[in-house]
């Protein structure tokens, strides 16, 4: 046996499943003329925005999707072997709602081996996020929360000045897909030398994206998100 259905991926293969074959077309049409971004999450709202289908299936689908282009490469099968690898998975699990038996299984395989190509946005897309996996710590958001804490008197009476005080929170998500939350406590000063450090970041995000454009290399970003959202 090569393949299993982890459990975080049962919902996103079962809405596969669910996809008539009309519908698996057309989604495989909007995924195959995608561009390849940063992380599934950002290509699954791009292809969901233009393929006007709701972003939570579509992105549950296509992280299950994107899952197997790391079994590919490991076990080196071809598409054809995966798409029968999955197959017989999905029907080990037992549950109804993975049989593929009971579904358009041919318009199933066609989609997959069109958006699984080697060098198709899928897979590339698939690919950097997994590169973003690998980190122990993986950016998930963040927030400042600001205060105005008082300085009281030597007594414990009166508050004789006041502290602008700023606490960082950051909130990651570890290997093991768990989140976790880092928080640190800034004066105006730090913030600032934090606003210089990420300034400085993203001038050589640009000089990496001209570098990379220079040696013919797509430059994965989210600006395709970005113009998604100023034209909807």
């Amino acid at each position: 046996m090569l393949l299993t259905v982890p459990k975080r991926y049962k919902e996103g293969f079962a809405t596969l499943l669910r996809y008539t074959e009309e519908e698996l077309l057309r989604l495989q049409k909007y995924i195959a003329a995608g561009s390849p971004l940063l992380s599934l999450s950002l290509f699954s709202e791009v292809v969901a925005e233009a393929a006007n289908v709701d972003r939570a299936r579509l992105g549950e689908m296509l992280r299950a999707i994107g899952s197997l282009v790391g079994v590919r490469d490991e076990l080196g099968l071809s598409a054809e072997e995966l798409s029968t690898e999955l197959k017989r998975a999905l029907a080990a699990t037992g549950e109804p709602h993975l049989n593929p038996e009971k579904t358009n299984w041919s318009a199933v395989a066609r989609l997959l081996e069109e958006v699984l190509k080697s060098d198709g946005p899928l897979t590339v897309t698939a690919k950097a996020t997994r590169l973003m996996a690998q980190q122990d710590r993986d950016y998930c958001t963040s927030s400042i929360l600001s205060d105005l804490r008082p300085v009281f008197d030597s007594e414990g009476q009166e508050p004789v000045a006041a502290l602008g005080l700023h606490q960082l929170r950051l909130v990651y998500h570890k290997t093991d897909f768990k989140r976790e939350v880092f928080s640190v406590s800034l004066s105006k000063r730090q913030l600032l030398e934090l606003k210089a450090v990420i300034e400085r970041a993203i001038a050589k995000d640009r000089k990496l994206s001209r570098m990379a454009e220079a040696a013919g290399l797509v430059f994965l970003t989210e600006d395709d998100l970005e113009k998604t959202d100023e034209t909807s």
